[in-house]
C-alpha cells in the first residue's frame, strides 16, 4: 500500500475557513467560551431527542458520577434553534498555571535551559507507556508504522508552512528518534480540519484516517481542547473517540494534545480526567508556554501566537518539541504493564462504535428517502492533500426550488449526530427536525459568520439502541431556500456498527 505523497499542512490562515489537511506521507526527509458555554456544545440549550434516559449512566470507578460528575441526561430543555455558536469574548479563563522555578528575580539559566524547562512542563502526564513503547519498537524493527493526527485548525497547520506545522515536525522528530528517516517505513496522516470539534472528529475518523491510509494507525494524537466548547455532546464525542481508537484490534497508542488560545484558555481541565482514566500521555501546551509568557517573561507573545487562535511557525515548533520530549521520556522509561480500557465511561460512550451515513454510505440505514433534498452541494471546504477533495462531498441538498418533500431516514441507533453546512449566503434557510414524529429542533443553515463550514448537532441522544425515524423538513418561511445535510454519525452497538461498515 502506497500512501499519498502530498503537502503536510495548511499553508496559511485560510485553514480556518473550512479547508482541511488529511495527508498520508512516507517522506524520507473558534475562541474561548463564556463559563456557561463550556459544557454546552453550541453555547445554547442542549438539543436532541432523549432515548433510554432511565438507563443512562455516566462514569464509574475513578470518575463520573461517583466523583460528582453531573449526568448530562438529567435536564430535558425545550428544543431550540441551533446555529453556529457566537464567538465569545476573550476574557482570561480560570485556568491555574503550574508553579515554576526561576521567576523574574535573577534567572541564571541559559537560554537552552529556559527553553528546555518550558518543554518539560508540557508533559502533563506520561500515562501508561506500554503502547507508545511498542510503537517505537515496531518502527525500529523496520515494520510499517502510521502516525495519525486529528483535531482542528492548529493540527491542520493554520499559519504554518507544510514543513513547519507541528504535525510534520513531530513526525520528523519521531523518525529521527527511531532511526527510520531513510527507511520509509513510517508515515503519517493529518486529519486536522479547521473550526471543527470532536463531534465531527468522531464522525470522520474512519473515513479521514483509516480509509485514507488503508490501515489502522499505530498512534493517534487527539487535539480538540480549543474547539470543543462548541461541541454538542458535552464531552461524549471526545471520550468516544478515545475509546474507538484505543479498542482497535492493533492496540494503538493514544496521546492527548492540549493546545492553547492567546487568551490562555483551553479545555484541559475537562479532559484531563479522561487522560487519567484511560492512562494516556497528555501534553499541555498551556502548561508549557503560559508561565514563560506571564511569569518568567522568557517568551514573547508575538513569537508564539500568530493571532488569537493559532501559533506561529515557531509556536508549531514548540508544540513539536513537546511531543518529542514525550517520546524521549517514555522511550527511556521502563515499560509499564499493558493497560486494559475500563468498561465504564466518564462522559459517555454512545459513539464508540460509530457509523458514518451519507449519500454514498447507507449500509447502517433501514430506509432512506431524500425527498426534496435530492441535489448535491459542491460549494464546500476542501481537504489539503492530493487533489483537495471536498470535506463532505456525498451530501444531500435542498435547492431553492427543491419542493416540500421531507428527508426521511429509518435506522437503529443509540445516538445520532448530523453535520450540516452553514453559509453566509442568504439563500440558505432553516429546517425542522423530527424524531419518531416529535419535533426536536430547528437548525439554521444561514449565518452571517458562516463560511460553508460543517456544523454538528445531536438529534438523538441516549444509551439504549432503538429503531428511530428521522424526518427533516424545510421550516416555514424557508421552503424556497436551500439547506445542505452533509452527513450523519450513528452510535450503535458494536455488532451493528461492524455490520454497517463497508
Amino acid at each position: 500500500m502506497t500512501l499519498l505523497f502530498a503537502a503536510g499542512c495548511g499553508k496559511d490562515a485560510d485553514a480556518e475557513k473550512g479547508s482541511a489537511n488529511v495527508t498520508g506521507t512516507a517522506q524520507t526527509d473558534g475562541a474561548e467560551p463564556n463559563e456557561g458555554q463550556k459544557k454546552d456544545g453550541t453555547g445554547q440549550m442542549e438539543d436532541g431527542a432523549d432515548v433510554g434516559k432511565e438507563d443512562s449512566e455516566i462514569g464509574s470507578g475513578e470518575g463520573g458520577k461517583e466523583n460528582g460528575q453531573q449526568n448530562p441526561e438529567d435536564a430535558t430543555p425545550e428544543p431550540t434553534q441551533v446555529g453556529i455558536p457566537p464567538v465569545p469574548t476573550l476574557t482570561p479563563a480560570a485556568t491555574v498555571t503550574p508553579e515554576i522555578s526561576g521567576g523574574t528575580d535573577e534567572d541564571t539559566r541559559t537560554q537552552e535551559e529556559i527553553y528546555q524547562d518550558m518543554i518539560e512542563r508540557s508533559l502533563l502526564s506520561a500515562g501508561n507507556n506500554y503502547r507508545v513503547k511498542k510503537v517505537l519498537e515496531k518502527a525500529r524493527n523496520g515494520e510499517n508504522v502510521l502516525l495519525g493526527y486529528i483535531g482542528g485548525s492548529i493540527t491542520e497547520g493554520a499559519n504554518a508552512s507544510d514543513a513547519t506545522c507541528y504535525v510534520t515536525k513531530s513526525y520528523d522528530g519521531f523518525v529521527e528518534l527511531t532511526g527510520t528517516k531513510d527507511k520509509g517505513n513510517v508515515s503519517f496522516v493529518n486529519a486536522g480540519l479547521g473550526g471543527t470539534s470532536s463531534a465531527l472528529g468522531i464522525m470522520r475518523y474512519d473515513r479521514d484516517i483509516v480509509e485514507l491510509s488503508g490501515k489502522l494507525p499505530d498512534i493517534v494524537f487527539i487535539e480538540f481542547s480549543v474547539n470543543d466548547w462548541q461541541e454538542p455532546t458535552k464531552g461524549e464525542a471526545f471520550e468516544s473517540l478515545i475509546r474507538k481508537v484505543y479498542s482497535a484490534e492493533n492496540e494503538p497508542a493514544v496521546v492527548l494534545v492540549f493546545a492553547v488560545f492567546q487568551s490562555r484558555w483551553n479545555m484541559q481541565s475537562d479532559y484531563t480526567p479522561l487522560g487519567k482514566l484511560y492512562g494516556l500521555p497528555m501534553i499541555s501546551i498551556l502548561d508549557a508556554v503560559v508561565p514563560a509568557l506571564d511569569v518568567e517573561h522568557t517568551l514573547d507573545e508575538d513569537l508564539f501566537f500568530s493571532d488569537i487562535y493559532h501559533p506561529t511557525q515557531y509556536g508549531h515548533g514548540i508544540m513539536a518539541d513537546c511531543i518529542q520530549y514525550m517520546f524521549e521520556q517514555l522511550d527511556a522509561a521502563a515499560a509499564d504493564e499493558p493497560y486494559t480500557m475500563p468498561e465504564k465511561s466518564w462522559y459517555g460512550d454512545t459513539y464508540e462504535h460509530v457509523v458514518m451515513i451519507d449519500a454514498a454510505r447507507q449500509d447502517a440505514v433501514t430506509e432512506l428517502s431524500p425527498g426534496s433534498f435530492s441535489e448535491n452541494d459542491k460549494t464546500l471546504g476542501s481537504y489539503r492533500y492530493g487533489e483537495k477533495p471536498k470535506t463532505f462531498p456525498d451530501n444531500w441538498m435542498h435547492g431553492t426550488d427543491g419542493g416540500e418533500e421531507a428527508f426521511e431516514m429509518k435506522l437503529t441507533c443509540k445516538g445520532l449526530l448530523m453535520a450540516y453546512k452553514q453559509s453566509s449566503d442568504k439563500k440558505f434557510g432553516s429546517v425542522d427536525v423530527y424524531v419518531d414524529g416529535e419535533f426536536v429542533m430547528k437548525v439554521d443553515g444561514y449565518s452571517d459568520g458562516g463560511w460553508n463550514n460543517p456544523v454538528p448537532v445531536q438529534i438523538i441522544k441516549g444509551r439504549e439502541e432503538a429503531e428511530h425515524t428521522v424526518e427533516i423538513r424545510m421550516s416555514e418561511g424557508s421552503k424556497e431556500k436551500a439547506f445542505s445535510i452533509l452527513a450523519f454519525a450513528a452510535g450503535m452497538e458494536e455488532e451493528a456498527a461492524d455490520g454497517g461498515k463497508e
